[in-house]
């Protein structure tokens, strides 16, 4: 009994030996162009500049005994989504940022992104706009699609909005 469960449980990782990505899906609106090979096991690079208009995200969280780790997103609204590369069946929701402290200066001035940085009186804000981004990657892992980039140029388009804290996040 016990040597069939090992057997069983172990399984879905056979399974997983076998798995294929679903199909590719390049936008023909999209303004970026594959810059690597589409694989399994490694992200999708492309090259060239995507205007993407939604939220931009920044939140500050607790991090070791003294630290604070910092983390910055865009949102992307229906139609800019509509326009990423993605595989078929996991459009991409969230493009995490690698600039985005600077993103956040751009979009609200030096003086401003750094009294919230620095202040961080709020743990989360939100602040729509249009950007223009650049080294845009994605994948699919854990069956969870995810998109990282690089943000070139803002817009804001509302004030910023303090985001109350999401129960139940991972």
């Amino acid at each position: 009994m016990g040597v069939m469960l090992a057997v069983t449980a172990a399984m879905p990782l056979i399974a997983r030996a076998d798995y294929e990505l679903p199909p590719f899906v390049m936008p023909p609106a999209s303004q970026l162009k594959v810059a690597s090979k589409i694989g399994l096991r490694e992200p999708v690079s492309f090259r060239g500049e995507e205007q993407v208009s939604g939220d931009l995200l920044a939140e500050w969280q607790p991090a070791g005994s003294n630290g604070i780790e910092a983390s910055y997103s865009i949102v992307p609204d229906a139609p800019s989504a509509a326009r990423l590369p993605h595989f078929e069946g996991y459009g991409i929701r969230v493009i995490d940022l690698s600039n985005g402290e600077a993103a956040l200066a751009m979009m609200l001035g030096d003086a401003q992104a750094q009294r919230l940085i620095l202040d961080r009186h709020m743990k989360r804000v939100r602040v729509h706009g249009t950007f223009v981004i650049t080294d845009y990657e994605m994948s699919v892992e854990c069956d969870v699609p995810w998109a990282k980039a690089r943000v070139l140029t803002t817009e804001r388009t509302s004030a910023v909005a303090d985001v109350p804290e999401l129960a139940g996040r991972c």
